[in-house]
């Protein structure tokens, strides 16, 4: 039998988006990387201030994973709310909102890396959640 290398928790998942950001790299690529950027320094700052991290993005997409439920909830609203008076100062059409979808459930931590159905299930309600939501 093979050696186990990962253990199993619960936790919370955050998937987080950046809504357009495909649209501002056409408009000006390196001004949408350093929002993305800001933007994302935010989230961290937010998650790490209510007990979670961050541990994987990819593109314009950001995992971040909470011991509690409650805690990734008012990370969601912080950095939700910094980002809405971020993209306040800005004209409409370089606005950056995020959009995000929360979900609780057993994982597979590996690496520093989550894996499993619930972090996938995260993911999937991102894709349904309103922009700034």
């Amino acid at each position: 039998m093979a050696e186990r290398n990962y253990t199993r928790q619960l936790a919370t998942i955050i998937s987080i988006d950046a809504v357009g950001f495909s649209r501002l790299m056409g408009i000006d690529d390196e001004l949408a990387v350093a929002a993305f950027e800001e933007r994302r320094d935010i989230i961290a700052g937010s998650c790490g201030a209510f007990g979670g991290r961050t541990f994987g993005d990819a593109g314009d997409s950001i995992m971040a994973e909470f011991g509690n439920p409650i805690e990734a909830l008012r990370a969601a609203f912080d950095f939700q709310a910094r980002i809405a008076a971020l993209n306040a100062a800005v004209a409409e059409n370089m606005r950056m909102p995020f959009r995000a979808g929360i979900n609780t459930g057993d994982v597979i931590v590996r690496g520093g890396r989550l894996y499993g159905d619930d972090v996938n299930i995260a993911a999937r309600l991102q894709e349904f959640a309103p922009h700034d939501g």
